[in-house]
């Protein structure tokens, strides 16, 4: 019985509405929070013709568009090695729109990726996946190899 109450109670931390006002509600819900701490964000969504998105920190995004990147978010920093994180009253990017092509390849991701790999790397990754129509947790198997 325990552990259904805590589902219950993991569950009703959701916070669903049908249009919200993206970077208000992560505001609002990293305001709410009853943790400690601070993290890096992306919030995204796509609707079949463009990529939305906000982000905090160094997590971002990535898209790759015939075999190159097209476009890539920069990190949100005060300084060198000073992340702009929520949780310390920052706040994220207003959403960003991104008019996309069939064919475009979106990547999300955090520093655990576009930190150890170069931009070259990570569309040349893509490509070759795209080539041997990989599923993407092959994909994601075949980056880890090449970052170590």
């Amino acid at each position: 019985m325990q552990s259904g109450r805590k589902s219950q109670q993991q569950a009703s931390s959701y916070i669903l509405v049908s249009n919200p006002n993206k970077v208000e509600l992560l505001n609002r819900t990293a305001a709410n929070t009853q943790s400690c701490g601070s993290s890096t964000v992306l919030v995204a969504y796509f609707d079949d013709r463009a990529l939305h998105v906000a982000y905090i920190g160094d997590s971002g995004f990535m898209i790759i568009r015939n075999g190159s990147v097209f476009k890539r978010s920069s990190p949100m920093l005060y300084e060198f090695n000073f992340l702009i994180l929520i949780g310390r009253g920052d706040h994220p990017s207003d959403f960003l729109r991104i008019d996309l092509n069939e064919g475009d390849v979106i990547i999300t991701a955090t520093d655990g990726l576009f930190g150890n790999l170069y931009e070259r790397e990570i569309a040349s990754i893509v490509l070759k996946s795209l080539q041997e129509s990989l599923r993407p947790q092959e994909i994601e198997q075949k980056s880890r190899q090449v970052g170590n």
